[in-house]
Order: structure tokens, then sequence, then C-alpha cells
């Protein structure tokens, strides 16, 4: 039964907004609402959950939670105020499906990748311009068949996990669109869309794009699971940690290797005054919202990221929360020889 169901919503802008009422309105057992940005005036206009008094400054999956406990107080409301990279594996495994209403191709295929992981549905929502009254859905059924990133073409996929997993690269932010009149109408339409498609489920992965200008159609689209895919190269062997520490992780196996799941930078500099610190943060975290310590600068690179840890490692002794890693996470621990390339 739906109203049983578990399930994750990452960012709760003007769709995340729309896809959380709709679940309330269904009942839906459990919802865990995830977003890391903070409520602005200009999100006002175009999210209901968002408006009550004293919501701007706050961090907006609280605020929508709280919000939505309010009006739905028989469905469970968990707010988590962190990146979706940043949220254990252990807090999504038991989910049903996956709502993503985020805004960029990099956070979408963080989406991906964590859905083939953990063999879990991710159903995707978009807006197009906020002036062109276009949105998009899509369906991907967990690791047997395409995700987010099989659609892309090899230069893209290819420059995306460059950006996600390059040793240096300087930092960047992306602008958020200013809001229109079609905003919220189609962030309704998208979201309930959204939301009707990701109970429904399915075996096959598909887009389905829909236009209300210059007159309403919609198209839908079949996905095939890309061979070049890296996100599809067979089940993971993931491990609870038995206690704090790296090599905690590495005991009782014969060759073991900590694969991280994202990049941790561990000593960056800061474009600006050259100062250099050791963030032991994921690099995606730093290059979206890593700031100099020193000056405040946004212009930050990666100097030295880590990628694994085998039992011969500097950082094998390491905390894992000294190295970022998210509590309640599942951990992919591999043979060495099962892996190429060299690591940290």
């Amino acid at each position: 039964m739906v109203k049983e169901w578990n399930v994750v919503v990452v960012g709760v802008g003007a769709l995340g907004n729309a896809v959380v009422q709709n679940l309330g309105l269904i009942g839906v057992r459990r919802v865990v609402v995830v977003d890391p940005d903070v409520v602005e005036e200009r999100n006002l206009e175009r999210s209901v959950l968002l408006r009550g008094e004293g919501s701007i400054g706050r961090n907006k999956a609280l605020a929508v939670a709280e919000a939505a406990g309010r009006v739905f107080p028989e469905t469970e409301w968990v707010a988590m105020d962190r990146e979706i990279a940043d949220v254990g594996f252990r807090v999504v495994a038991p989910a049903d499906v996956v709502f993503g209403c985020v805004d960029s191709e990099l956070a979408r295929l963080e989406l991906a990748y964590i859905g083939t992981k953990l063999d879990t549905p991710v159903c995707d929502g978009g807006l197009g311009a906020p002036d062109y009254w276009h949105g998009r859905v899509s369906w991907f059924p967990g690791r047997g068949a395409a995700c987010y990133g099989c659609g892309l073409t090899a230069a893209k996929r290819r420059e995306l996990l460059t950006t996600w997993d390059s040793p240096v690269h300087a930092c960047w932010t992306a602008e958020e669109a200013p809001v229109r009149p079609s905003t919220p109408t189609m962030a309704a339409v998208v979201g309930a869309m959204q939301v009707d498609l990701g109970l429904r489920g399915g075996e096959e992965a598909a887009t389905f794009e829909v236009w209300l200008e210059p007159e309403p159609r919609m198209e839908k689209i079949g996905l095939r699971q890309s061979e070049a895919c890296p996100f599809h190269t067979g089940e993971e062997r993931l491990v609870e940690a038995a206690g704090d520490r790296v090599s905690d992780l590495l005991a009782g196996e014969a060759e073991p290797v900590l694969v991280l799941d994202w990049p941790v930078c561990v000593e960056a500099e800061c474009l600006e005054c050259h100062k250099r610190w050791r963030p032991r943060r994921r690099v995606g975290w730093l290059r979206r919202r890593g700031a100099c310590p020193e000056c405040g600068s946004r212009q930050v690179r990666d100097l030295e990221t880590l990628t694994r840890v085998d039992r011969e490692s500097v950082w094998a002794s390491a905390g894992l929360a000294e190295l970022g890693l998210p509590a309640d996470h599942l951990h992919t621990v591999r043979q060495a020889s099962g892996l190429s390339g060299s690591g940290r």
C-alpha cells in the first residue's frame, strides 16, 4: 500500500514543495526531506510551505517539514539540512522511491549514483526555462534499468564526472533562475506528474516531456541503459561500520580497500590569498559551498583528493567523521586486486 511507503524528497524549492504537498495529500507514511539551502525572500512567491512567519533565513528542509507536519500530521516528516551526498546510505536505503527535485545536472548525477548503488528507484523532475511553460519527469527504476547518466552524451557524462572526480579544479556555484509567473503553475503540474509516476513505478525507464504553450502536449521518450555508463558495473557489497575509524572497515579482509563514494578533498588552496588548509570534505561540497577560512573567497581549488583508503594509507587510522563521511552510511569495501589505478 502506498500509504505505508517511505520516500525521500531531495530539493524543496518550487517543485519540491509541490511534490511534498501531493505526498501529504496522499498520506504516505514517512517522508525524508533533504535540502541544505536557506529560505530567501524570492522563494516565498513560489513555495506555499515556505511562507510561514519567520521562515526567511531558516533551512528549507526544516521549514518545509515543519509546515507539512502541521497540515498533514498523519505523515512522519523528517528534515535533513544537508546535500544528499552527505546523507548516509542507511537513511536512503529503506526508501521505496527517491524524488529528485534538484536544479543541476551534477546533482542529478549524484542521485543516479545513489539510486544505482542502492538499487532504489529515482523519480526526477525538472522545470524548463521559467517562461517557456515546459517541464520534465523521468522514471529510473533502479540498477537494472537506465539512470540519468545513461541518457547523457559520452562527452557530457565525461565532463560531469571530471568535475566530480578531478584532483584539481576551481570551485564554482550555479545561479538560480529568476522567478517568472509560470513557475508555480509548472511546478504544480510537474510535481503532480512526478508523484503519480513515482508511486505507480514500472520496470522501464522513461522520460515525459510536457508543454503548456504554444499548445498543451506531452511526449514520452523511452530510455535505454548505456553500456558506457559507469554506474551499472554490477552489484556492490556495502558494509556497515563496526567502529568509528577507517581501520575498523578494513579489519578481517584480505587486501581490503575502502572505496569512497565521493572524492574527499584533503588539501585545498585559496586562489585569492593562497592560504592552504585541510577541508576534509567532499569535493562536490567544496566546489558548491566551500570558502577560504582566511579571507572568505569562493575562489578555491582542491589540491589533493582521496578516492580510496587501504591498510597502508596514512588515512587508515583516521576517524570516519574526520574524512567527512556521513553517519549511518553503508561503505564500499573491495579487494585491491579488483581495482585499477591508484589512490592515496
